[in-house]
């Protein structure tokens, strides 16, 4: 029978190893399909709200300008209105190809790591 001593630290928890975490991370890749399949056909199809999303790529369309992010459609900074400072990481994907897809890849993303 061992005893520890009491200088030694107890042993960090053990991690999933990668094929128990296979299944998680399938599930999670296509239900980000599945979730982004959905909302582009839904926005391709005209049927996506052009209130909350036109705000939101304009202000982030004119953030990845170097514009202030002064919206036309509610006439406000969009950190007035939602006050979240992740808009300015988001200008770095509009950077790359301005388009309002990159906000439903993130959106789809974002529900999939509920997983």
């Amino acid at each position: 029978m061992s005893v520890d001593s009491p200088d030694s630290a107890p042993s960090p928890p053990a991690i999933a190893p990668w094929p128990a975490l296979r299944p998680v991370v399938g599930m999670m890749l296509v239900s980000t399909l599945i979730l982004l399949a959905c909302s582009s056909l839904k926005h391709g199809l005209f049927h996506s709200t052009a209130f909350d999303l036109g705000i939101f790529d304009q202000a982030i369309y004119l953030i990845s300008q170097g514009l202030p992010p002064q919206s036309s459609i509610i006439n406000m900074h969009i950190l007035g209105d939602h006050a979240a400072p992740i808009h300015y990481g988001l200008a770095l994907l509009y950077w790359l190809y301005p388009d309002v897809h990159w906000l439903l890849v993130v959106q789809a993303v974002g529900l999939s790591l509920g997983a």
